[in-house]
């Protein structure tokens, strides 16, 4: 499973958030690619001070991505396109792991005297 990092323009540029999940790269590099547009400029209200700012885009207007900066311009991590695990592979790394730990818990104090 993948995961699309951007970093905000409303937000601090040490922050990034998770934007879309696929299941493969190739879905989310042809989603950016589907967004992106030639750069303009455009007024709004600015989030850091009172007025107006310039706000420079990359990303189709009303778009889900129209605010966001692309993965190239972001000074933080995680940023762009990262591979994460699945809710399916968690659950199994964790099954795994307590089972482990059941059996050895068996091991050593099933098969005593209890009180």
């Amino acid at each position: 499973m993948f995961a699309l990092h951007l970093n905000p323009m409303t937000s601090n540029t040490e922050v990034t958030v998770c934007v879309a999940l696929a299941d493969t790269r190739e879905q989310l590099e042809e989603f950016l690619e589907q967004e992106r547009v030639e750069p303009y400029n455009e007024k709004g209200q600015s989030m850091f001070h009172e007025g107006q700012t310039t706000y420079h885009k990359v990303f189709k207007k009303d778009g889900p991505l129209e605010m966001f900066n692309p993965p190239e311009a972001s000074f933080c991590e995680p940023s762009g396109i990262i591979e994460i695990p699945s809710t399916e592979e968690i659950t199994k790394y964790y099954t795994n792991i307590m089972n482990d730990e059941l059996m050895l818990w068996n091991m050593m104090y099933g098969g005593v005297l209890q009180l």
